[in-house]
């Protein structure tokens, strides 16, 4: 303030009741506006005298000041303490908090870790006050947009929105339309990732998004919700894109893409069975890598279990068949076990003559034939017919030696 301003009590009045009502724009942005303010009103206060006069042609320095806000495009002045300002605060810190939640809980969506959400529902759990402060108006959206540290954040957002190419972020804009094929797309990829609790939230974020997104341009109380909704889509959409590099850069250097299961001769494997040297089955075991990692298979299962507890590597897997529209869980092995060496047996075949003198390798069958009382009983062994030598086959007969 000039000192030609401060010999002038009434003007000086004036212009600080002008910055006091400004005085929540930024410094350099509440020195640039007076500077430009205090020689108008100066020209004013001299024409008319006192500063009745002032105020009579520019209205009262409120009035005067909201004129000057609404002309520079600032946001309304923010709540100046008490609750309303703690309030404000809390709404601003709540979606900040859940908007970096909601990318990250993207950025894992497509993982098969458990409890990937946890946090998510903790962050809806805190934001609920949040939205009831705004739908009840104890909030408006000018005082989160009045609060100092919002401006510093949407002026950073700004300046790096414009260091971006404007071809680019023209582009982007033109695919405003299409965004809900995205949004699908997204949905679509979950589902065949075999991600059920991951479908399910991407879902029901992408119905919030087609329905609070259209209002939030009349209604702004819903914009918080629509930015934290679409940071949670990006994030699966950079952790699909992610996927999608790593797959393609395993192929070019010579890994090829390996499904997750076991695999047998290039076939899935639904099921291990095992048995025991006797082909008795083995009624529960469990299998692991030479890390000693769990080896796991999809399974189902008459109760539930959740999709992550679906996956066991407690063998064999439960065989579920429905009758009578009920879940039956059938017990035993599909299929008839042989010893783990029966396979390796084969019937022995001779591979050379046995001659007629030679002791027969099988016990001998005995027979009795009726002869004199003075001819002692012979033994005829039942031995193959010789095919190895050109002579007739004759039965070979071994007489006892007393």
């Amino acid at each position: 303030m000039s000192a030609e301003t401060k010999a002038r009590p009434g003007l000086a009045e004036y212009l600080g009741r002008v910055r006091t009502a400004l005085a929540d724009l930024p410094a350099d942005e509440l020195a640039e506006v007076m500077e430009d303010v205090e020689p108008h009103v100066t020209e004013v206060f001299t024409e008319t005298g006192d500063l009745d006069g002032v105020i009579g042609r520019l209205g009262t320095p409120e009035a005067y000041a909201a004129e000057l806000r609404a002309a520079g495009g600032y946001p309304p002045p923010g709540p100046t303490g008490g609750s309303a300002l703690w309030a404000a605060r809390y709404t601003l810190l709540v979606t900040v908090v859940s908007i970096v939640v909601a990318l990250g809980s993207g950025l894992v969506a497509l993982s098969g870790g458990s409890g990937k959400f946890a946090v998510l529902g903790l962050c809806v759990v805190f934001a609920i006050p949040a939205l009831m402060l705004l739908f009840t108006d104890r909030v408006r959206p000018s005082d989160v947009e009045a609060l100092g540290s919002y401006r510093f954040a949407n002026r950073g957002a700004l300046a790096l929105l414009d260091k971006l190419p404007p071809r680019a972020v023209a582009y982007l804009r033109s695919l405003r339309p299409a965004w809900w094929l995205v949004r699908v797309l997204l949905l679509v990829v979950t589902l065949m990732a075999g991600q059920a609790e991951s479908a399910l939230v991407v879902l029901t974020v992408v119905a919030l998004v087609s329905w609070a997104g259209p209002r939030s341009r009349d209604d702004r109380r819903l914009l918080p919700v629509v930015v934290v909704a679409n940071a949670f889509l990006a994030g699966v959409a950079i952790a699909l894109l992610a996927f999608g590099i790593s797959a393609s850069t395993r192929e070019s250097n010579g890994y090829p893409y390996s499904p997750s299961g076991l695999y047998y001769n290039g076939s899935y494997v639904n099921n291990v069975y095992a048995v025991d040297e006797e082909g008795n089955a083995i009624p529960q075991f469990y299998l692991y890598d030479e890390d000693g990692t769990p080896l796991k298979l999809y399974g189902e299962y008459c109760e539930d279990r959740g999709n992550e507890r679906n996956f066991d590597n407690r063998f064999p897997l439960p065989r579920i068949e429905y009758r009578n529209r009920t879940c039956v869980v059938e017990s035993g092995i599909p299929f008839v076990p042989l010893p783990p060496g029966a396979t390796d047996r084969t019937p022995s075949v001779p591979t050379r003559p046995i001659s007629p003198g030679a002791s027969a390798s099988t016990p001998p069958t005995t027979t009795a034939s009726a002869t004199s009382p003075a001819t002692a009983p012979t033994t005829t062994a039942a031995t193959p017919p010789l095919t190895s030598t050109p002579a007739p086959s004759v039965p070979t007969t071994v007489t006892p030696t007393p």
